[in-house]
């Protein structure tokens, strides 16, 4: 979180914005974004009485990471998300309880990869609107999934979408997603994997349950008021780089160089 770093890239993203001719149209400004669910349900506060031991019910194991991709735009329309398990073959058990439309997927290791992050491309195409022509953006991370992904960049350049990258290391303070939405996601998913540990004496959530306690959680974050917040924060928009505190720049003060002179790039 470099001062000077981060406020050339909001000159730079206000100034797309403008070229573009979307700077007030928050429902061309788009944000995806991945995170991985844990099915390891931990509890930091307890009420028991005083002075008397206290024990905690919980699976026998660790449990497995499920990918989701999240992408809303800045005036709280969500696409489906895209849910990657862990494994080599999804199993049609697995999708059991999922809502309409919603992407389900395996890999080798439950993350996403760049043929995966394409098929969510073209989803994402198909879901915007046909009757406005206008171009959007898409703000999203430097993962190679996205960037070193030549197809998925293609695709976005044939249907008038600007994919913009955040600075490295930056997406705590600037992206939507972290910011608000996955922070509610996460806090409704654990408090239904606590519940589910209760009613089932402490026994290992099965892939086949993912979208019972995933739907609700889901539910309840995927709302406008999370997707508004996010962008507001961040300052992606309205654009206002005074949104990101002060403090948040602190720890890159005793880092500080001189930036080096950069060639121009390309905004595909």
């Amino acid at each position: 979180m470099n001062e000077q770093v981060v406020s050339n890239w909001f000159n730079m993203y206000a100034k797309t914005l403008d070229e573009l001719g979307i700077a007030d149209l928050p429902a061309h400004i788009w944000n995806t974004d991945e995170s991985g669910l844990q099915d390891h349900f931990t509890s930091d506060k307890v009420v028991a009485e005083k002075e008397r031991p206290c024990y905690k019910i919980n699976a026998s194991e660790k449990g497995q990471t499920t990918t989701v991709l999240a992408t809303f735009n800045a005036v709280g329309q969500y696409c489906p998300p895209m849910i990657i398990f862990k494994g080599k073959r999804l199993k049609s058990e697995w999708c059991v309880g999922s809502s309409a439309c919603t992407i389900v997927r395996v890999s080798d290791n439950g993350w996403i990869t760049s043929e995966l992050f394409l098929q969510w491309g073209q989803m994402f195409v198909k879901n915007l609107p046909k009757d406005d022509t206008r171009p959007h953006v898409l703000l999203l991370d430097g993962h190679g999934s996205h960037v070193f992904n030549l197809s998925f960049l293609q695709l976005m350049k044939e249907n008038n979408i600007h994919p913009i990258c955040f600075p490295s290391h930056t997406t705590r303070w600037l992206q939507p997603a972290d910011k608000t939405f996955f922070k509610s996601l996460k806090h409704g998913w654990t408090a239904a994997g606590r519940c589910f540990m209760r009613e089932n004496a402490g026994k290992q959530r099965d892939k086949k349950q993912f979208f019972e306690l995933f739907v609700p959680s889901w539910t309840k974050a995927a709302n406008v008021d999370t997707a508004q917040s996010g962008f507001r924060e961040t300052g992606m928009f309205p654009v206002n780089k005074n949104a990101i505190p002060k403090h948040a720049y602190e720890p890159s003060k005793t880092s500080d160089q001189p930036l080096q002179a950069q060639g121009k790039f390309t905004i595909f």
